[in-house]
């Protein structure tokens, strides 16, 4: 066997191809006890040993963007900072969820619908106790799996 083609497999094994970049997903689910459907466009970011989630959902026509960040933020509003492609960043509080391992966007549509017009995103969440952890993500795809939450959820996907 050659040298060239040897070279060739282990530089294909090296080099990640765009296929195997993350994507948006899109999925219902049915609560077992309630029957109630629930709607969710979610992307999974790594980042070295770490995951977080982009999520936009609908559960019982209640709309919410959540960012997942897998790490302990407190029970008390999170101070967080975000900024889609070259938009002025923003600063706001984002309550956290009820395990505080996620926080959730005070406006989720207006964020879901900038979101979907968007092409990356930065994301920066301080904890309680003044650790600060950043997402970034392609918001790339996001547009038709966050069009059928709203589309599910009787919200119009644009404004």
């Amino acid at each position: 066997m050659s040298r060239l083609p040897l070279f060739a497999l282990a530089l294909f094994v090296l080099v990640p191809a765009d296929s195997a970049r993350a994507a948006w997903q899109y999925k219902t689910s049915t609560d077992p006890f309630t029957d109630i459907r629930s709607h969710a466009a979610t992307l999974v970011v790594k980042d070295g040993k770490n995951s977080h989630a982009l999520v936009v959902r609908c559960n019982a026509g209640t709309l919410e963007s959540v960012v997942d960040l897998g790490k302990a933020l407190g029970k008390k509003p999170v101070a967080v900072r975000w900024r889609i492609d070259k938009g002025d960043p923003v600063q706001e509080q984002w309550a956290p969820s009820a395990d505080g391992k996620s926080v959730l966007a005070p406006d989720a549509a207006a964020f879901a619908r900038l979101m979907a017009r968007g092409q990356t995103l930065a994301f920066e969440a301080t904890s309680n106790r003044n650790v600060t952890y950043l997402v970034r993500g392609s918001l790339a795809g996001s547009a038709e799996a966050i069009r059928r939450v709203f589309t599910a959820c009787g919200l119009p996907a644009t404004e």
